[in-house]
């Protein structure tokens, strides 16, 4: 029993050598390429920047919102247990972090499935489907999103709630419902899983109950009392607003949706826009599902249950961007889907499990590979994910002028800059994403409008700098054919 151990255990290194190497060349090729963004890596940068010298963070990067405290725009306390780090790691800190936990829930997949095996070879596989899902590539190649983080931490509660473990148990969902405030929303639904799954065992059924009493109330005080305080909008919970034509709070939504059935088939199912641009991409989402394992809900139908916020959050919004599989949005599927697949295996003998959990990897991995080329999902940016081609590791700038040109502006001054350039620039209290410019002394601007003008259009931001030229409140301190930096006059 030793030696086939010792082999799996050699396997899973390898795996994770392997993934780990090309979630790098995913996510840090793009932060050295300059495809990083202010929302989110520019604006989680600038708040562990901030707790690294123990101060509060005052996210300036929002384009919607007045400065306001980090935690009223999204209420997440994982960034706090990672600044120490930024001292190490400066601005790939959370990049890394980030590939770090996709490799560590990938373990936990391992150990859950070992436990529950007596094959060291069906855990190995139902962690390679879990590492070639598609979910993840999404997610790590658009910048750092802490429910990524949160979401891998999944199999290890289950894992430690299995084996009775609860206070080791406890900790790991604990992390994963600060991880987020959705994430605590999910929380929820993750302990009422357990409770319905350990029902007949009494110590279980406490633990899960009072996990989701905890959560519920946590999740309440953040969203409607904590975030709203802390917001300079004070609206109760920001993100509601993608929801807004089903209520104004989670009572009226719950209340719309009760009264109006219909309307949870058409958001699950139908392009709600009214734009024929967006349709079909559900039924992407859909089918990436079943191909990855989805069916196994059948088999294991708390699974799905589990899932229920994440289907809710992405396709109740009229917002496509949340609908398909690009970015962060689908991450949770990952651990969910690898985790359902395992355990619908062991309803077959061992010769079908294998070949149960051997279908589901080839599909899955056919999958990933069909959709790292094309999509349904709109702003499929292609150079972002597409690791395998050339064109990902070029970039739009001189990295080393660019570079030399943010050397030219003093740390601690306020600074407005491009979204590409923001994630380098956390080093002082104020930093605005152009165009919001405010009270900054300095304006570092990229040229070229292929790396995202977000929320002005091309036009416009070619526009403004064109303006910018004009002002005499500004002088230019640099310019090559790639970037300008402006600095305020003195009066």
């Amino acid at each position: 029993m030793i030696a086939p151990a010792l082999k799996s255990h050699k396997i899973l290194l390898i795996l994770l050598i392997v993934f780990g190497i090309i979630y790098g060349l995913i996510s840090l090729v793009n932060h050295y390429n300059f495809r990083t963004y202010a929302l989110d890596l520019g604006l989680v940068n600038h708040a562990i920047y901030d707790y690294a010298h123990f101060r509060v963070n005052y996210s300036t990067l929002l384009v919607d919102a007045a400065p306001m405290n980090f935690l009223g725009s999204h209420f997440t306390l994982l960034p706090l247990l990672f600044s120490p780090l930024y001292w190490l790691l400066g601005s790939y800190t959370l990049l890394v972090v980030q590939i770090v936990a996709v490799l560590f829930g990938g373990v936990g997949i391992y150990v859950y499935c070992r436990h529950r095996s007596s094959s060291p070879t069906m855990p190995l596989l139902v962690t390679a489907q879990f590492f070639f899902m598609w979910g993840i590539y999404s997610a790590l190649a658009f910048d750092y999103h802490d429910n990524v983080v949160g979401a891998m931490l999944l199999p290890w509660f289950f894992h430690y709630f299995d084996q009775k473990k609860y206070w080791l148990a406890s900790a790991f969902f604990g992390l994963l419902v600060i991880s987020k405030e959705n994430m605590a929303l999910w929380g929820v639904f993750i302990a009422v899983a357990c409770l319905g799954k350990y029902f007949p065992d009494k110590s279980a059924r406490k633990v899960a109950l009072s996990l989701a009493v905890i959560t519920t109330a946590y999740f309440i005080i953040v969203t409607s009392v904590i975030m709203p305080e802390l917001n300079t909008t004070h609206r109760q919970f920001a993100q509601l607003i993608r929801y807004q034509h089903l209520g104004n709070s989670f009572g009226s939504i719950v209340q719309y949706l009760w009264q109006h059935p219909e309307v949870i088939y058409s958001h699950l199912f139908l392009n709600t826009t009214g734009n024929p641009k967006f349709n079909y991409i559900k039924a992407e989402l859909y089918g990436m599902i079943l191909l990855s394992g989805g069916v196994s809900f059948l088999f294991r139908p708390w699974y799905l249950f589990l899932l229920l916020p994440i289907f809710a959050q992405k396709l109740l919004t009229h917002d496509f961007t949340l609908w398909g599989i690009n970015y962060q949005y689908s991450i949770e599927f990952a651990p969910v889907l690898a985790l359902a697949t395992f355990e619908a295996s062991t309803k077959f003998k061992p010769v079908f499990q294998k070949r149960y959990l051997v279908a589901f990897l080839v599909l899955t991995l056919a999958a990933t590979s069909v959709t790292l080329v094309k999509r349904k999902s709109k702003w499929f940016i292609k150079p972002l994910v597409q690791f395998q081609r050339r064109m990902h590791y070029r970039s739009l700038f001189d990295r080393e002028k660019l570079h030399a040109m943010l050397q030219l502006i003093p740390k601690q001054v306020s600074v407005s800059a491009s979204s590409c350039l923001t994630p380098r620039l956390v080093e002082r209290e104020k930093l605005y994403h152009f165009p919001v410019i405010r009270d900054a002394t300095y304006i570092a601007l990229v040229k070229t409008t292929e790396e995202g003008t977000y929320p002005l259009t091309p036009a416009a931001y070619t526009q403004s700098i064109t303006q910018l030229r004009q002002n005499s409140n500004f002088k230019i301190i640099y310019e090559d054919e790639q970037a300008i930096v402006f600095q305020k006059i003195k009066m």
